[in-house]
């Protein structure tokens, strides 16, 4: 895997929860970094790459769209990582995808 790959994965616990792994080149700038601590899934590294696993209910389900907006904050001032370019519009739009699925069956 490439070290700008961000794998995204979901894992179904129960009708109300689900797992959310982040893991390879998570895209980081404050906010992005502040969002997993605040949600008890600082970014650490494994096996020498970034993971980052958080607990979703739809209590927070909504905290998805901080998460997107923080993601898209990253490409929309100057960037000095390139790979951000490709990655982060991907990450963002799958994080909108995720939230308007659960929406839709939690709501």
């Amino acid at each position: 895997m490439f070290h700008w790959f961000c794998q995204m994965l979901v894992l179904v616990e129960s009708g109300e929860a689900i797992k959310l792994t982040f893991r390879g080149g998570i895209p980081q700038s404050e906010a992005v970094l502040a969002w997993f601590e605040e949600h008890g899934a600082p970014i650490q590294e494994q096996g020498g790459k970034l993971a980052s696993t958080v607990q979703i209910t739809p209590e927070n389900l909504d905290d998805l769209l901080d998460l997107h907006q923080s993601f898209s904050k990253i490409v929309a001032k100057p960037y000095t990582v390139d790979w951000y370019k490709h990655t982060v519009p991907q990450i963002s739009r799958a994080l909108n995808r995720l939230h308007r699925g659960l929406s839709t069956v939690w709501r």
